[in-house]
């Protein structure tokens, strides 16, 4: 009779075991949700840096065509604003930086080239330089760290107004 009341009392797990079971469990969960969650995080730094790092040369790109067909720039804080006959304004904020056209056309072409979004590194910030040479008003763009001692990540150097030059001389030399 002692054997049969042993049998039915040990039929199920005891509340320790349980306890027990779901704390181990639990632990394991957390152990695997730490490391996944930083495993995405390092993704996503890579990730982000690496699409900044392809996005610069298609800003210098467009800065420069932007600088060539501009009459005057002015950098304001976070906003380079390029004036001329299409007025051009890069926004910085975070770590991208945004073009903005002011002219807006029906094409779907140029509408979707009105505002474009260009990844910037982390810690980086620009500098505007202007200067005169030869009579042509050179702008001198500086991408560089914002941590002193760091090498200097990118620089470009345009012509304020070039397009405009290049068209007037072409038509002077015409005559």
């Amino acid at each position: 009779m002692r054997r049969e009341a042993l049998k039915q009392r040990r039929r199920g797990l005891s509340l320790i075991e349980v306890s027990v079971t779901i704390a181990v469990a639990t632990l394991a969960m957390a152990i695997v949700g730490t490391g996944i969650a930083s495993l995405l995080r390092v993704d996503a730094r890579f990730r982000n840096a690496s699409t900044a790092a392809a996005d610069l040369p298609l800003l210098k790109q467009a800065l420069r065509a932007d600088l060539h067909a501009a009459v005057d720039c002015q950098l304001a804080g976070d906003t380079l604003t390029l004036s001329g006959e299409a007025p051009v304004t890069y926004t910085w904020s975070g770590d991208t930086i945004q073009r903005d056209t002011a002219q807006r056309d029906t094409a779907q072409r140029d509408t979707a080239d009105s505002q474009r979004r260009f990844g910037v590194p982390e810690g980086v910030s620009w500098n505007l330089q202007e200067e005169k040479v030869e009579g042509a008003r050179l702008v001198r763009l500086t991408f560089k760290p914002k941590a002193e001692g760091q090498p200097l990540i990118t620089q470009l150097v345009a012509e304020l107004g070039r397009h405009a030059r290049l068209t007037t001389g072409a038509g002077e030399g015409a005559r």
